[in-house]
């Protein structure tokens, strides 16, 4: 293929960087973030790359990395063998698939040398129904979960997108533009599990839909005579702008899905305080050597902590322990092992057992965006009775 075959890719990049679906996720869930560029640029390495000899190689070292940062990432495997079967049927884009598998399995092979490998895999109960469950009659979540992923596209100001975008695969069969026939089919791989078999789902899960919609969408607007072309691009980017600029501006007066507004406003996801509390840890660790138990073991506590005060002046002076809730054996047994230092306890006021209370002091409360009901605060307690 020509380069200017596909001149429509850098369109999709200014219409990717304006969808507000993007704009938001892409700062605020900064690991789904890169699993989506890396994902979707496994894709783009295997569909555009058609005539390179590193076709193959460049999708499986990118799957794999996707996967090392997500499991989802496996959702895409069957793209390399739709695609020789179905458009590429010779010898060297079997050739090619082959390499593809062979990088992309040892690519996970290599994540198998962590500990936690096994642990991969060991929630997936917890966020979606299993294929024994869907095949004895589990399917009633099938048609709620696809209109809720109108219903998020629809809010993020996807909807002119999705209309665009649907038009490629018609029109694209129509022109003998496979490869675009193949970004649909991908599109549509990737978030059929999510729909079929997701029982806990967030919009992030969605972002790599995010990239791959205004892939289709600037193909088609690619194929209209230049004033529709301008036009039609005009319309899309004035469709994004009010909610890109209430974004910027006055991100609380933003009309977010109701699952992002608790996640990033109001749950102990939002990560609201962790900053504020860093600060009040810092000047206590000016003083005198502290130790920080955190309510959880991993993630926004106690690692939202690691990323502000690791770089601390006085990093030497904290020590930072998950530890789960205050009835767990890891909460009593940190508390012996602390030697000459100030122990806290952080954690959202809603997961603190009531009675433990009488070991805790409260110090500083820093309240998440709507009523201390719907959004417990933040809170640090000097542990006292020990």
């Amino acid at each position: 293929k020509k380069k200017h075959e596909y001149r429509w890719l850098g369109l999709s990049s200014v219409i990717t960087l304006l969808f507000p679906f993007v704009f938001f996720h892409s700062r605020m869930a900064l690991i789904d973030s890169l699993f989506s560029s890396l994902l979707v640029s496994a894709i783009v390495a295997w569909i555009v790359l058609i005539q390179s000899k590193f076709r193959g190689l460049a999708f499986g070292l990118l799957l794999g990395l996707a996967f090392w940062t997500k499991t989802p990432a496996l959702f895409i495997l069957p793209l390399p063998l739709i695609s020789s079967l179905l458009f590429d049927r010779n010898k060297s884009s079997f050739i090619q698939t082959t390499i593809a598998y062979i990088s992309s399995f040892v690519m996970i092979a290599i994540l198998k040398i962590n500990v936690w490998f096994p642990s991969l895999f060991s929630r997936s109960e917890d966020f979606s129904f299993s294929i024994s469950q869907l095949i004895h009659g589990h399917v009633e979540q099938i048609p709620s979960n696809a209109v809720t992923l109108l219903h998020w596209l629809i809010a993020y100001q996807g909807w002119l997108l999705m209309i665009i975008a649907v038009f490629s695969v018609g029109l694209a069969y129509r022109k003998k533009d496979y490869a675009i026939v193949l970004f649909f089919m991908v599109t549509i791989i990737y978030i059929l599990p999510f729909i079929i078999l997701g029982k806990v789902i967030s919009p992030r899960y969605y972002l790599p839909l995010g990239l791959l919609l205004p892939i289709l969408a600037a193909y088609v607007l690619s194929k209209l005579p230049k004033l529709w072309q301008y036009l039609g691009t005009v319309m899309l980017i004035i469709s994004f702008l009010p909610m890109d600029l209430g974004l910027l501006m006055k991100p609380l007066d933003v009309q977010f899905p109701e699952l992002d507004q608790h996640q990033y406003l109001m749950d102990w996801s939002s990560g609201i305080g962790i900053a504020e509390s860093s600060q009040y840890f810092e000047t206590q660790a000016a003083k005198q050597k502290i130790k920080i138990l955190t309510e959880g073991y991993f993630g926004t506590l106690p690692d939202g902590l690691f990323v502000y005060l690791g770089h601390s002046p006085y990093w030497h002076n904290i020590e930072i322990v998950g530890v789960g809730g205050l009835a767990s054996s890891d909460f009593t047994k940190e508390i012996k092992k602390a030697h000459n230092q100030k122990l806290y306890y952080i954690g959202n006021e809603n997961r603190i057992d009531f009675n433990f209370r009488n070991k805790l002091n409260l110090i500083k409360t820093y309240p998440k965006v709507g009523d201390a009901v719907n959004a417990p605060p933040l809170q640090v307690f000097e542990i006292v009775n020990q």
